[in-house]
């Protein structure tokens, strides 16, 4: 499944081409991270996001756990990214609201960045 999911993630940033680079964010740096599970718990911690290049990104979240992914600015600028520990796919938008979904997960959940 984790094979999948990074070959579904590495054609989309194909698909989305370098052609649109020059409208997106650069998502790179340091934020502070707030969300809401799933069961409706809460959560803070800070996330890291480095630039790999061509509209793709290294994400690393420190939420209590710590949590590793990559992905893509897809063409209308949302950072997507799915987690390297499991299928987990996490989309933000470029205000940095975010959400995000795990199998067997009772809900969609919601996170916030805010660059540092």
């Amino acid at each position: 499944m984790r094979t999948i999911l990074i070959v579904l993630i590495t054609a989309g940033a194909l698909l989305t081409g370098a052609s649109n680079a020059h409208t997106q964010q650069n998502w790179a740096g340091q934020y502070r991270v707030s969300g809401v599970n799933p069961d409706g718990t809460t959560y803070e911690g800070t996330a890291t996001i480095t630039s790999l290049g061509r509209n793709m990104y290294g994400m690393a979240w420190q939420t209590g756990d710590s949590y590793t992914g990559f992905g893509f600015v897809d063409a209308k600028g949302y950072l997507v990214v799915g987690g390297l520990q499991g299928p987990l796919v996490v989309s933000y938008a470029p205000d940095g609201s975010g959400t995000w979904l795990a199998p067997g997960a009772p809900a969609v959940a919601t996170e916030k960045l805010t660059k540092q």
